[in-house]
C-alpha cells in the first residue's frame, strides 16, 4: 500500500495524513485518547412490561414445565395458583380463540407432575366445582349465637352478660337469666345448656353434631359465641347437596374423558380401547375419595369444608400413584386384550 494514498474519512477528507486504527498505515492511539472516549452503555433490559392475560399464562405454563427453572415451593405455589386464575379468566373471555385456549391447556397439561392432575381439559370441570363447592361450604358457617334457640331479647342479654361477666357491676348467671336458660355442670365446670333451632342440625356446633342443645361454658363466653359453626358432612342442602353428591360426581369424573375420547375415535372399539386406558384411574380416584369423604363425615361428624378437602386431596394422590406405578397402563393392557 502506498503511503502517500491514505483513505479520505470524515477525518480526514483529503487522505493527507495517517489515521488512529487504519488496517496497515494506522497508528495506536495514546491511552490517554482511549480512555476519553465515550463508548455506548450496555442495554438495561430490566423492568416492568405490559401484557394480557393469554401471554402471563404461556409464559408460566413454560416457566413451570421447565427443568431449568429455579424457583421456591412457595414461588412454584404462587405461580400454579396464577396460571389456574388466568386459564379460568380466559375461559369465560369472549375473545379467546377455542384453538389458542387448547393449546394453553395442552401446555399446562404437559407440567411434569402436576400438569395433568390440575390442568388437564378432562379434569377442569371437577376442579372448577369442587373449588366452588368448598367457597359455599365455608360461606355459610354462622356463629353459635346464630343458632341458639332463643329470642332477640334473650341473645342480647347473653351477650350483654358475656361482655360484663367480671366486672363490679355483673350479675350472677341465676340472677340474670332467671331460669330460662339452665345451668348445668360438665366435667366439673360450669355450662349454660341452651337449645339450638332446627336449622342447628346441619352445623357442628361446639364440636357436636346432632345434639338439640349447645353446651357453652360460662368462662369465656363472649369468644364461645362467636365462634364459627361450619356445616358437617351431610349438613348440606338444595343447591349444595346436588353438587356435592355422588351423581353429580360421577358425572364429573367421568364424562369430560368420555367426551374426549368420543370426539378423537372413528369407531366404537377405538373408543372402548381409548377408555379402557383413561377411565379406570377417573373411577379409581373418585372412588377413594369417595370412601374417604364419607367415613370422614360419618364416623367423625368432620366439617363439609374439611371433607371436601381431604377427598379431593385422595384422589389427586390415587391418580399421581396411578400415573407414576404405570397402574392405569396395567388395568388398560388387561381390558384391551
Amino acid at each position: 500500500m502506498d503511503g502517500t494514498l491514505l483513505p479520505c474519512t470524515v477525518a480526514n477528507p483529503r487522505g493527507l495524513r495517517r489515521q488512529a486504527g487504519l488496517v496497515g498505515g494506522g497508528n495506536l492511539p495514546f491511552p490517554s485518547e482511549i480512555a476519553s472516549r465515550n463508548f455506548p452503555a450496555s442495554p438495561n433490559f430490566a423492568g416492568y412490561y405490559a401484557t394480557n392475560d393469554y401471554n402471563a399464562a404461556m409464559f408460566l405454563a413454560h416457566e413451570l414445565a421447565s427443568p431449568e427453572a429455579v424457583m421456591t415451593p412457595e414461588e412454584a405455589q404462587e405461580s400454579v395458583q396464577l396460571l389456574r386464575t388466568l386459564i379460568q379468566r380466559l375461559s369465560a373471555a369472549k375473545n379467546t380463540s377455542a384453538e389458542a385456549l387448547k393449546k394453553l391447556q395442552k401446555m399446562a397439561g404437559d407440567i411434569p407432575d402436576i400438569g395433568s392432575l390440575l390442568f388437564s381439559s378432562t379434569s377442569m370441570p371437577g376442579t372448577l366445582v369442587t373449588v366452588g363447592n368448598m367457597a359455599a361450604a365455608m360461606s355459610k358457617s354462622k356463629s353459635v349465637v346464630d343458632l341458639l334457640d332463643l329470642s332477640p331479647a334473650d341473645k342480647k342479654k347473653l351477650i350483654q352478660w358475656a361482655s360484663e361477666r367480671g366486672k363490679a357491676s355483673s350479675t350472677s348467671a341465676s340472677k340474670a337469666f332467671k331460669g330460662k336458660i339452665k345451668l348445668i355442670r360438665v366435667g366439673g365446670q360450669l355450662h349454660f345448656e341452651v337449645p339450638v333451632t332446627a336449622q342447628a342440625q346441619s352445623y357442628r356446633v361446639l364440636g357436636q353434631v346432632g345434639s338439640q342443645v349447645a353446651h357453652i361454658p360460662a368462662y369465656g363466653t363472649r369468644a364461645v359465641l362467636n365462634n364459627r359453626a361450619m356445616l358437617h358432612g351431610h349438613g348440606a342442602t338444595r343447591g349444595l347437596k346436588l353438587m356435592t353428591g355422588a351423581p353429580v360426581g360421577v358425572a364429573l369424573a367421568v364424562l369430560p374423558q368420555a367426551y374426549v375420547d368420543y370426539s378423537s375415535s372413528t369407531t366404537i372399539e377405538e373408543f372402548y380401547k381409548s377408555s379402557a386406558y383413561s377411565q379406570p384411574i377417573n373411577v379409581l380416584s373418585f372412588a377413594s375419595g369417595a370412601l374417604v369423604s364419607v367415613a370422614l363425615a360419618s364416623l367423625f361428624g368432620a366439617p363439609l369444608v374439611l371433607v371436601l378437602v381431604v377427598g379431593w386431596g385422595v384422589s389427586l394422590a390415587m391418580q399421581y400413584y396411578m400415573q407414576g406405578s404405570g397402574l392405569d397402563k396395567m388395568i388398560g393392557n388387561n381390558l384391551t386384550k
